[in-house]
């Protein structure tokens, strides 16, 4: 059903992007990924081409000459940690490294040297390196890296806080109880989520990730549960980083996948606090929801795609086109119905 273009275009397009900085006008770049979003859609060469174009005279800021003496090295990436200024230079190295070297090896190196930090750059950091891997391009896995080195955003408890004897469900509405309504200071994701961790009442109280089978898949179905229910946009960056991880999680030891659960759910947690902490009704299990009437009128099925993914070949926003492309790979894995509403919501299909 899904026609990946695999003409060559899209590489040469992120090729073109290193001329990009890791901001945008308002915002960061989100070119590329939504490049690979669209190119795994079925978009076409004359799309790929446009939107590229579109993001160049609309939002893309041009990078600054390269002018830093820093020699990179594994041992001082930690150096770099909130140096926007040596995004590029960190870019280029890590590329020509895994030229030599391979994706894995300069993967494992950085990721060993620096914390893990899923939310860096409101979760951008994560889901721009999980589509280089995605795409195999060399120079998007390095820009993902680099930007994870510069805007590094650790989120984690203080061993102080005791074991979370519950469900992940149960943690977001404990959350709730006390954080529900609360505004955080800040504009944008990153500021708010910043906001709060520096509160002392949710650093205590923040519960640990609780015991259960899958617990990526426990994430992962919540994320969808809260987007769905509240349309927010940083919910929507929890869907979609989450997916995200599901590509950078081949690549990584075996044994860093528990410390990195603990990462993921404690940014969640910091995520769905900035937002107010919504209260959410229960979680339905996914074989009553295909059987409910929360798929809308008629119900949907695997065809529907292929309507969605024309609206969001059409769309200029990559939000959009990211959040159609994260849910139809979720919905592979498990046929939530929650995922195909949620990209209907996001086109406008459902009031």
């Amino acid at each position: 059903m899904l026609i990946i273009n695999e003409s060559g275009v899209l590489h040469s397009l992120l090729d073109a992007n290193k001329k990009f900085a890791l901001a945008a006008k308002g915002t960061t770049n989100h070119c590329p990924m939504a490049l690979v979003a669209l190119a795994n859609m079925g978009a076409s060469d004359q799309v790929l081409q446009e939107f590229f174009d579109y993001w160049r005279e609309t939002f893309a800021i041009d990078v600054t000459a390269m002018t830093s003496t820093l020699s990179f090295q594994c041992h001082n990436y930690r150096l770099c940690i909130g140096q926007a200024s040596c995004f590029s230079e960190l870019q280029a190295y890590l590329t020509q490294r895994m030229l030599v070297e391979g994706i894995r090896a300069v993967l494992a190196e950085v990721l060993n040297e620096i914390p893990f930090a899923p939310a860096s750059g409101a979760f951008h950091s994560l889901i721009r390196l999980a589509y280089g891997i995605r795409a195999e391009h060399k120079g998007e896995v390095a820009a993902g890296l680099a930007a994870m080195i510069v805007n590094n955003f650790p989120i984690r408890l203080s061993t102080l806080n005791s074991e979370f004897d519950g469900s992940m469900e149960g943690a977001f509405a404990q959350l709730s109880l006390v954080f529900g309504g609360r505004k955080f200071a800040g504009e944008m994701i990153t500021s708010k989520m910043r906001a709060v961790m520096a509160d002392k009442e949710f650093l205590l109280m923040c519960p640990t990730l609780p015991h259960c089978d899958d617990a990526l898949a426990g994430m992962r179905a919540l994320a969808i549960h809260c987007y769905f229910h509240t349309q927010n946009f940083t919910a929507l960056h929890m869907v979609t980083a989450l997916q995200a991880f599901s590509d950078l999680a081949t690549l990584i030891p075996e044994m860093w996948f528990s410390r990195m659960m603990g990462d993921l759910w404690v940014a969640l947690c910091v995520a769905y606090v900035s937002i107010g902490a919504p209260a959410l009704p229960p979680v339905q299990p996914v074989t009553l929801l295909m059987n409910s009437d929360v798929q809308g009128q008629g119900g949907l099925n695997m065809q529907d795609w292929e309507g969605l993914f024309a609206l969001a070949l059409r769309s200029k926003d990559d939000h959009v086109i990211k959040m159609t492309y994260s849910c139809f790979l979720e919905y592979q894995i498990v046929p939530n119905p929650l995922y195909l509403q949620s990209v209907r919501l996001i086109h406008g299909l459902v009031n």
